[in-house]
Order: C-alpha cells, then sequence, then structure tokens
C-alpha cells in the first residue's frame, strides 16, 4: 500500500481543480474530503480516474461558492462543479433513509463524515483523504481490508446488497478491477441473493458488466462469476467458456471479451441485448465477430480473394481467437487490401451507369485483382474491355 497518497494525487491531470475546489469549500468553514475511489486508487499507488469530494456544506452552499455548477442529484445532496479540467461531483455527508427500489434511498439526511462512511458500499471505498491535514480517515476498516486485498460490504452484507441490488455484481467487477479476494461472509450473500439483479435495469447491467470484463484480473474474477450463479440468472444460459477467456486475455482483445460471456445460442442472445438494451453498434460487433469467425471455420477452402478480403476485415483478430484459427500467420499477412484498379471513375469512363452491372464489375474485378489475374491499371483496362464487349 502507498505510503504518500497525495504523491499519487498529484499525477492526475484534474488534481489543481480537485484541490481548488476542497480549499474554497475549507475557505468558506466547510469540511472537504476525497472520497471513495479516488482514495482506494491512489493508497494502492494508481492514479485515480475520477475524484468524489465529500462536504460539510449542503448542496445549496455549495452552488453559491461555485459559479458554474450542475444540479446533477441535488435531492441525494450531489452537485456536479464545472472547471475547465473537467466536472467533479460534490457531495454532501448524508445517511440514508429507506431503500425501497432496491436501487435508490427514499430519502437521504445530511449527516456526519462517518454515517457517510457507513452506508458504503464496501469498505474499501469509504475511506476519506483530507488534503489539508494530509489525512486518512477511515471509519470501516478499510485500511486493513486494502492491506490484506480483501473485498467486504460495509456492515451487514445482505442489508447493502439489498438496499442496492447491483451491488452484487459490482462485487464481481471490484474483484475483477482489483484482484483481491471476497470476504467470506460478503462472498456468502452474493451467492444467496445472486437472482435479485434481475430487479436491476438493463442499462445498469449493461454498464457494470462492461467494466467487469474490462478488469485487469478478469481471469481471477471469472470462476468466482460462475460459481455465484449470476451469469445463469442474467443470461440464462451455461457458464462461458473459460480457456478462450484466458487466450484472449493475454492478447488484450476486449470486444472479444463481451461476445465469449453472451450466449452461443442465437435465440437467447437476442433476448440478452434486449435485456441489457444495448446499442445497434454494439449488436453488429458481436454478430460481426460471430460471423467473421464462422467464415474462418473454413478458411483453408476459400478462394484467394476471399481470404484476403476476410482477413482485412476490422475484427478479424478477435474473430480468429474465437474460432481457434490455426495458421494465423497466413490470415494476418493479407491485414490490409490494395487500392482497386477498376473503381467508380474508370467505369463511368466506360460509360457504366449505377446499377446492377456497376456494382457487379466492380467486385467481380476486384475478387480477380485480389487473385492476381488483374496486376496493374493496364491489365484492368483490358480486362473490363472484354467484359463490355
Amino acid at each position: 500500500m502507498h505510503k504518500d497518497p497525495l504523491k499519487i494525487f498529484q499525477k492526475s491531470p484534474q488534481w489543481s481543480q480537485v484541490k481548488k475546489i476542497c480549499q474554497t469549500l475549507g475557505a468558506a468553514g466547510h469540511t472537504a474530503w476525497l472520497a471513495g475511489g479516488s482514495v482506494r486508487d491512489a493508497l494502492l499507488g494508481v492514479a485515480p480516474k475520477d475524484f468524489d469530494i465529500a462536504t460539510s456544506a449542503t448542496p445549496d452552499e455549495v452552488e453559491k461558492l461555485f459559479s458554474k455548477t450542475v444540479s446533477v442529484g441535488k435531492v441525494f445532496g450531489v452537485i456536479k462543479v464545472v472547471t475547465p479540467k473537467g466536472d467533479f461531483e460534490v457531495a454532501s455527508f448524508r445517511k440514508d433513509g429507506l431503500y425501497i427500489d432496491g436501487r435508490r434511498p427514499e430519502t437521504v439526511e445530511f449527516s456526519t463524515p462517518e454515517q457517510d462512511a457507513l452506508r458504503r458500499d464496501f469498505t474499501v471505498n469509504a475511506l476519506f483523504y483530507d488534503i489539508e491535514n494530509k489525512k486518512i480517515h477511515d471509519f470501516t476498516g478499510g485500511l486493513e481490508d486494502l492491506k490484506k486485498k480483501t473485498l467486504r460490504t460495509v456492515g451487514e452484507p445482505s442489508r447493502r446488497f439489498d438496499e442496492d441490488k447491483l451491488r452484487i455484481l459490482r462485487a464481481l467487477r471490484f474483484i475483477s478491477q482489483l484482484g483481491f479476494a471476497l470476504d467470506g461472509q460478503t462472498w456468502g450473500a452474493v451467492r444467496r441473493l445472486a437472482s435479485q439483479v434481475n430487479l436491476v435495469s438493463g442499462e445498469r447491467l449493461f454498464a457494470e458488466l462492461t467494466k467487469f470484463l474490462n478488469g485487469k484480473h478478469l481471469i481471477k474474477a471469472l470462476p468466482i462469476y460462475s460459481e455465484s450463479g449470476l451469469h445463469q440468472i442474467i443470461f440464462d444460459s451455461p457458464s462461458p467458456d473459460m480457456d478462450l477467456f484466458k487466450k484472449n486475455n493475454k492478447k488484450g482483445l476486449t470486444p472479444l471479451n463481451w461476445v465469449l460471456l453472451l450466449p452461443t445460442d442465437v435465440a437467447i442472445r437476442k433476448k440478452a441485448y434486449e435485456r441489457l438494451k444495448v446499442s445497434g453498434e454494439f449488436e453488429k460487433t458481436v454478430e460481426s465477430i460471430l460471423n467473421l469467425s464462422e467464415s474462418l471455420e473454413n478458411f483453408k477452402k476459400l478462394s484467394l480473394a476471399t481470404k484476403k478480403k476476410l482477413a482485412a476485415a476490422p475484427l478479424i483478430k478477435e474473430a480468429m481467437v474465437l474460432a481457434k484459427l490455426k495458421g494465423a500467420h497466413y490470415v494476418l499477412k493479407y491485414k490490409k487490401l490494395p487500392k482497386a484498379f477498376v473503381d467508380g471513375k474508370l467505369l463511368s469512363q466506360y460509360k457504366v451507369n449505377p446499377g446492377p452491372q456497376f456494382g457487379a464489375l466492380l467486385r467481380e474485378s476486384f475478387d480477380a485483382q485480389l487473385e492476381g489475374k488483374i496486376k496493374n491499371k493496364k491489365e484492368a483496362n483490358t480486362w473490363l474491355k472484354k467484359k463490355l464487349l
């Protein structure tokens, strides 16, 4: 664990603005500490990508102190402060009321830093850092858990997960990102309450699973994810192929992780797209990898032109891992297609108008070029004259 988190904070390009916000709040007589993930990451020696600031100031007081703010969650005590270096969430220390919908508290009450820590999900995310006094505030045992590399809920696990069902999946996400071990009681609650993730919206599940799949320690987290029953519950499908995940993990082909996680059955996969409310672009990417992989299964039997076009496809590397293709070097040597000798400009010179014949000639001539039957512009003209006789 890093002894001086301040040195890590200072590496961030956002630091000057974060410091200025805290100093502005402090000058007005308010406590202002860094909170949550940024403190955790700095203690692990990782420069934070995001900063959250917790304060004793009320949302109204925060708005008065800064010239440009956005009321993103004022009812929950959160105000976004807009700066030239980015936007930063400033949240009032609070105590949450009852969670009725399994997502957000019905009411909040502005409170003390300790009560604010006790409402958070995991102990390693409940740490605060006082910039002015260079002091860490730990009300939940988060420092000890960081040292042990253990992920443990703040308080009783079942209660934390009942409050926000997504925390069940977040536990696995943090294992994937941090490489920590799950505390025994927390792991028991994950397995016991896993079915409740179905109460979470598709958008939130998709966002959390994407973070899970991008984790540096995904291979360590995947068996836990499978054993928890979460995959079966979310996708109604058997657990994914671990061997393919291990192979992909070494190559760092992130888009393929989603392909490997999603069900192989077409109908069930379509339902997953609907459930997770994915974008059309995302669906297109997944299906393109799957289709390319299917085409690669018979790669050796394909024509040379088809081989070259497949090898130059944008997602070919992902498809190759999925197809377990042998002789990958052969595919990769064709990774860039040449410029076509026969193009629209040349066809117009021969008075070929756009239409079925136009498109057919473009495709046929390019295949002939890839096959080595047309080697230059001169041969392209000769080929085209014969075709148009």
